[in-house]
């Protein structure tokens, strides 16, 4: 009975020690793992620093910006599409969402003599809020919020809420699509409608920008365009919320 007891004891003893062995292993990966992650975001936050330091000596903006991130694109983003826009063959921007980015844009075309950037906007009291900055920046003449109220619409047997354009986007050939709106609570995989609707008012070669890639609905978006549209190329941006950029082929 003795040895019984002494063997049950051996044996609890040995099945705690591997709980305890296996507990220390998982807080050793888990701390491995925070430690990369502190080091990643330490590195983006240092990088996104210096972005934004481009944005206001090379875009020689004057006044101050409002505030980046949040809602609002980062700053390794909007460097991005201004570098784009820069371009000499890049005249034209349509976007989803104004705001931020919009700023950006228009004193990138300000600053190169041509260009102007259309953006989409859902909300009436933010356009009109994106107007004022405008003017506040001088960029009114190199921008153009458009109203563009959300509305229920079906897509490949899906519903989604998106933006009214009928008859509000110009007969224009696009340079460029920056994607940052609708927002994501408003549907399923919100962002997805810009493919089959917008893609066609762009020329080929034209770069499309999809911000806040993070997010697994908008990879879900990328998949779908790039099913639907043979020949697109995908470069992923590890910014700090994430950018997949495009290049419609065709």
């Amino acid at each position: 009975m003795e040895n019984i007891i002494l063997l049950l004891l051996a044996t609890l003893n040995i099945a705690i020690l591997l709980f305890l062995l296996i507990k220390v292993r998982k807080i050793h990966q888990f701390c491995w793992k925070l430690k990369d992650e502190i080091s990643y975001k330490s590195i983006q936050t240092v990088k996104n620093i210096e972005d934004l330091d481009v944005l206001y000596r090379e875009l020689k903006f004057t006044k101050s910006l409002p505030p980046t991130m949040g809602f609002a694109g980062s700053p390794d983003f909007l460097r991005l599409v201004a570098d784009y826009a820069r371009l000499e063959n890049v005249e034209n921007i349509l976007e989803c969402s104004s705001g931020l980015s919009t700023i950006v844009l228009a004193q990138t075309f300000k600053l190169k003599g041509k260009g102007h950037v259309y953006s989409l906007e859902n909300s009436a009291d933010y356009a009109e809020k994106s107007r004022e900055n405008l003017k506040k920046y001088g960029l009114e003449d190199w921008a153009t919020v458009i109203t563009a109220p959300l509305t229920d619409m079906r897509l490949n047997n899906e519903d989604y809420s998106w933006y009214d354009i009928d008859n509000k986007i110009p007969e224009l050939e696009f340079d460029g699509l920056v994607i940052d709106g609708p927002p994501w609570s408003v549907s399923k995989n919100a962002r997805y409608p810009a493919g089959p609707i917008l893609f066609k008012y762009l020329r080929k070669e034209a770069h499309i920008f999809l911000d806040d890639y993070d997010r697994e609905e908008e990879q879900v978006a990328v998949d779908m365009w790039l099913a639907e549209q043979p020949g697109m190329t995908l470069m992923i941006h590890r910014f700090m919320k994430g950018c997949a950029e495009l290049i419609k082929r065709t």
